[in-house]
């Protein structure tokens, strides 16, 4: 296992990081044991940064990691998040909400401080619809949890003023931001303001944007809808010293052998969460099948080449796997150990960017 360092840091971080995300679903579902087992196993290849959430499991992800780690994984590096809801929007109580949200998250996860907290709202420089559509719905935790604004993170009350008074008082060391959706110029902002450590940051051979920038040409003429172009940020964070923590590696499973081969994700995972459109699992597995060819010229492994891609991507620390199960770790650590993509793999891959195939949903 090869270590990266987040710039001004000092801190060092495995390549691969243990994910215990609720689509992975093993440090939610599992029993303690196979949660112990895993964990192990993790540190025993190399790995030290272990990525969680209180919305995890609604807190479980954090207990069971916590437990799984104490003891044999007192010396890792362990990042969780905040989630600032409508709530505390509307009441202008964002920093109340992360103190307590930090308050709660050290209790369950056994440690003194955290080494990495990341807010898990996305980011947007404005809001297109109103903080709560409906009051009566019932709450989704994910699916609700609100854009921030620049001023709603670094202006007067918001969040940066709680997360600095956090770092001084050693509860947390390090600071960053996470989400599915932001906003590529306000994270640039951010980035450029200096408070990031590290981003969490989608990246995968489905969608390159955070470093090719390549847009509505070839692969990407389908996809429209939900489709978010990064515009290179992956290059914008390396040259302001910002680490990036590449998260959807392998596109959430269908980037690997075992899904391209028609094996479902294994039954702990929520990875349905990920496709919520009819016929989208499918989509997203022909798409990914147009890298096999490229993977079988470079002798590898479609998942080899997913995660070597990311490796290979300015900026990036770490690459953060959702692991369900044991083989899923190993198979990334594995990917891992045989290092970036060489030029010629990268030029190919441009190539099938630039010029297709055009695929049909």
């Amino acid at each position: 296992m090869q270590y990266r360092e987040l710039p001004t840091t000092g801190v060092k971080v495995s390549e691969i990081s243990f994910g215990a995300g609720t689509a992975a679903g093993l440090m939610i579902h599992c029993s303690p044991d196979e949660q112990r087992a895993a964990v192990e196993r993790a540190l025993d290849l190399g790995i030290n940064a272990f990525d969680t959430s209180p919305i995890y499991g609604m807190g479980c992800s954090e207990v069971n990691l916590g437990n799984a780690l104490r003891g044999s994984g007192d010396d890792a590096v362990v990042t969780t998040k905040v989630a600032v809801t409508p709530e505390h929007l509307l009441t202008g109580s964002v920093g109340q909400c992360i103190r307590r949200s930090v308050q709660a998250s050290l209790q369950r996860l056994r440690r003194d401080s955290i080494d990495i907290l990341l807010i898990h709202n996305g980011v947007h420089f404005s809001r297109s619809a109103p903080l709560i559509a409906d009051p009566h719905a019932p709450y989704h935790p994910m699916q609700d949890l609100p854009h921030l604004t620049f001023d709603e993170i670094l202006g007067e009350g918001g969040a940066w003023e709680t997360i600095a008074a956090l770092k001084r008082e050693g509860l947390i060391r390090h600071f960053g931001l996470s989400g599915q959706d932001n906003d590529p110029n306000l994270m640039r902002a951010l980035i450029a303001s200096g408070v990031l450590d590290i981003v969490n940051q989608p990246l995968n051979l489905l969608n390159p944007t955070p470093v090719t920038g390549r847009r509505g040409e070839g692969f990407f003429t389908d996809i429209e809808e939900n489709f978010v172009d990064y515009d290179h940020v992956c290059d914008f964070a390396a040259a302001n010293g910002c680490a990036v923590s590449v998260i959807s590696p392998v596109a959430a499973g269908v980037l690997t052998p075992a899904a391209q081969a028609g094996v479902l994700p294994p039954s702990v995972s929520e990875w349905k969460d990920r496709f919520p459109f009819e016929g989208h699992y499918g989509r997203e597995l022909r798409r990914a099948a147009a890298f096999g060819p490229v993977a079988e010229r470079a002798g590898i492994s479609i998942a080899d080449l997913a995660y070597r891609f990311t490796l290979s991507a300015p900026g990036v620390v770490t690459v953060l796997g959702g692991f369900s199960d044991l083989s899923q770790m190993e198979q990334a650590v594995a990917s891992a150990e045989q290092g970036p993509l060489p030029a010629d793999a990268l030029a190919e891959l441009d190539r099938v960017w630039r010029d297709g195939p055009v695929l049909v949903p």
